[in-house]
């Protein structure tokens, strides 16, 4: 599908995998059909550690074969905590009862700009979001193939991923 612009030129619509539209000025597919930003401009992610007895929640996107931690992308004036606590809720029906901003924990990845905080959350996650097909707690110990952003933060978080069970 392409879509007309301003001076004549023309501007081819992406459809990620996710199902969401960009335009090809500012994005393009990678070898894996996801959607990542031309000119090294990167879209900022809230991403959400939560952890309980032991276990990282991890998710994983419809059409995707890895898991990543929670998150997505902010509105406008949200701060990481917000939009991470907003996601957790959109996406898996929890919700959040306090959180701490992990700025230490924060990465420039392959495809995004994680911005990442801990949640205590209540209740159990299930399902809400068509974004999102599986969610595992993860003991970290199983064998799971997980995106990169997972293992550099909770490498960063270390030993104390055992002492931060919050929820």
């Amino acid at each position: 599908m392409f879509l007309g612009v301003g001076g004549g030129s023309m501007d081819a619509v992406i459809v990620g995998k996710d199902g969401k539209w960009h335009s090809s000025k500012s994005a393009m597919l990678d070898a894996s059909g996801d959607v990542v930003a031309k000119g090294g401009h990167k879209r900022y992610r809230a991403t959400a550690v939560v952890i309980r007895d032991g276990k990282v929640l991890l998710v994983r996107d419809r059409g995707r074969h890895d898991f990543s931690l929670p998150g997505g992308g902010f509105k406008r004036g949200e701060s990481t905590v917000q939009a991470g606590a907003r996601e957790v809720y959109e996406e898996l029906g929890l919700k959040t009862l306090s959180a701490e901003r992990l700025r230490r924990c924060d990465l420039v990845g392959r495809r995004a700009k994680h911005k990442v905080c801990l949640l205590e959350v209540s209740g159990e996650p299930y399902l809400k979001s068509r974004e999102i097909d599986r969610f595992v707690w993860w003991g970290m110990e199983e064998e799971l193939l997980i995106q990169g952003h997972v293992r550099y933060i909770l490498g960063k978080l270390g030993d104390r991923i055992k002492d931060l069970e919050v929820s």
